[in-house]
């Protein structure tokens, strides 16, 4: 949430679902929100405010915060105030259940800033039909594949995958932890957004928290398996994979998002930078849904156990 804070934090252009175009920037600090609706219990609202271009960051006084859930106001609290990278935040939450395909409405005030309210709708998770793990030989390297089966489907829809790794070290003082691994994009064609020549052109193969985006269309009625190369690492114990399912609008900010990582050439200058993009009315960031669905840890003698966490 900081790195989106600090890309967007000087962007002042008014936009609803819609590029935000860097030539067109205005005077005036707008409200930041972020927010991605999922199927529990509460959904995390994340407010900053932007600096507008020559000026300095303003206070931020939320003043109301307002969350529907299919037209129905739901119960918000406040959470804490704090300051990331100089710019201030306000965390509020709303409160009660959410499922799959309500339709949620968000709606931010604050002193001396025009109102921001986006929305989005939750969408259905995808489920892998089955999942399984190898070695591979690559390039002339090793590498721990996951294979997905994902099913046909009726309707298009939108995804992002990511290969969580468990790091456990010898080192008995340094506790285990989960890491988000870089898979290798060349070996599958459904996340290799870029030719090799590309690759090699001023595009880095980075994005953002290792989310993967694709999309169904190609397989719709057929199904696909997908394959996710990630190196071997010393102390890596398993590994499983997360297959997220992705409204629009959070679609559109990851293909930004990795846009924006991957464009190298433009950070010295050399090519026209992607935009980012925005779902807010009277502001800008990004109202999206999602739903998740996780396959069990696979590799290593203690999956049994983590799988049940």
């Amino acid at each position: 949430m900081k790195h989106l804070f600090l890309f967007l934090g000087t962007i002042l252009f008014l936009s609803c679902h819609d590029n935000i175009d860097l030539q067109r920037f205005g005077k005036e600090s707008r409200l930041v929100v972020y927010a991605f609706p999922t199927d529990s219990d509460s959904i995390r609202i994340t407010i900053s405010a932007s600096q507008p271009l020559g000026g300095s960051i303003p206070a931020l006084h939320v003043t109301e915060v307002r969350c529907t859930t299919n037209g129905h106001n739901g119960r918000i609290v406040h959470a804490k105030d704090t300051v990331e990278g100089r710019f201030p935040v306000s965390t509020w939450y709303a409160i009660g259940k959410h499922r799959c395909g309500d339709e949620i409405r968000i709606a931010v005030r604050a002193e001396g800033l025009p109102e921001a309210t986006g929305s989005t709708r939750i969408p259905s998770p995808t489920v892998p039909e089955e999942a399984a793990l190898d070695t591979v030989y690559y390039k002339g390297n090793l590498y721990t594949q996951i294979r997905l089966n994902l099913p046909s489907a009726r309707h298009q829809s939108r995804h992002a995958v990511r290969v969580v790794g468990w790091y456990a070290p010898e080192d008995a003082d340094v506790p285990p932890r989960p890491e988000f691994m870089e898979v290798e994009t060349t070996a599958e064609p459904l996340l290799n957004h870029h030719s090799n020549v590309e690759l090699g052109f001023g595009s880095a193969d980075d994005f953002y928290h290792r989310m993967y985006t694709f999309d169904n269309s190609t397989f719709l009625s057929s199904g696909a398996v997908l394959h996710l190369n990630v190196w071997q690492q010393p102390g890596i114990k398993a590994c499983h994979a997360q297959l997220f399912t992705l409204s629009e609008e959070y679609y559109s900010l990851l293909q930004s998002l990795n846009n924006t990582d991957n464009n190298v050439m433009a950070s010295h200058g050399l090519a026209f930078a992607f935009s980012s993009y925005t779902n807010i009315r009277g502001g800008y960031g990004c109202i999206g849904g999602y739903s998740l669905a996780e396959t069990p840890w696979m590799g290593g003698g203690s999956e049994k156990g983590r799988g049940s966490e």
